[in-house]
């Protein structure tokens, strides 16, 4: 199973580190990377401050991730919107 289907079904942070850690993936920039990916590459627009290192990048993108509201562009593309 690629990386991507096993971070779809992931619902907690502890699931997510998991299959990081199945992977072999400890960088917090691949981790990000990933992330993205599973998402559709999200374009993400920030109110205020940015990120100084990618473990801050990275929390950022895991706590959107873990909203699931990313999923509603999925539902959309598939529904041809």
């Amino acid at each position: 199973m690629a990386i991507s289907e096993k971070l779809n079904v992931c619902k907690t942070e502890e699931q997510v580190e998991s299959v990081f850690g199945e992977f072999k993936i400890s960088e917090p920039k691949k981790k990000n990377k990933e992330l993205l990916k599973c998402m559709g590459n999200p374009k993400v627009f920030r109110t205020y401050g940015n990120p100084t290192n990618w473990e801050q990048e990275y929390c950022f993108t895991l706590k959107i991730f873990l909203l699931q509201k990313w999923r509603v562009n999925e539902l959309f593309d598939k529904l041809g919107f």
